[in-house]
C-alpha cells in the first residue's frame, strides 16, 4: 500500500511529501500536521527528520509558526523521499501483520 505521494506546494515548481487521497478517505478530515508520520515511520523525531531531509535530500525548511515543513525544489529529491517513506511503511505494515498473526496463532488477512 502506498501511503505517501509527491504533491505540489503552493509555490510553482516546489514539491512536498503528502498522503495519498485513499488515506484521507480512511481517516476522514483531520486537523494538525501529518508530517510527523513521516518522521516516525523512519524512526526520527520530527526535528531530526527535518535535518535528515535537508542534509540528504536538499529540502528547504519553511514555516515560522506551528510545524516547520520540508519543500523540495527538485521533484526528484521529493520522489526519493516518498520512495523511502513508502518502503519504510511497507516494513512497518509487514511487522504489524506478523505480530498480529503471532498473537492470533495463524495467518490472517
Amino acid at each position: 500500500m502506498r501511503v505517501f505521494k509527491v504533491t505540489e506546494a503552493c509555490t510553482e515548481n516546489e514539491y512536498m511529501v503528502g498522503l495519498e487521497d485513499s488515506i484521507y478517505k480512511l481517516i476522514g478530515k483531520q486537523s494538525g500536521s501529518f508530517n510527523i508520520v513521516a518522521a516516525r515511520i523512519l524512526g526520527f523525531t520530527y526535528p531530526d527528520y527535518l535535518r535528515f531531509v535537508r542534509q540528504s535530500y536538499n529540502a528547504t525548511l519553511k514555516g515560522k509558526q506551528g510545524y516547520s515543513y520540508a519543500i523540495y525544489k527538485d521533484r526528484k529529491d521529493c520522489v526519493a523521499v516518498v520512495t523511502l517513506l513508502n518502503d519504510a511503511w511497507r516494513k512497518v505494515e509487514a511487522a504489524i501483520v506478523s505480530k498480529f498473526n503471532e498473537v492470533m496463532g495463524g495467518e490472517q488477512e
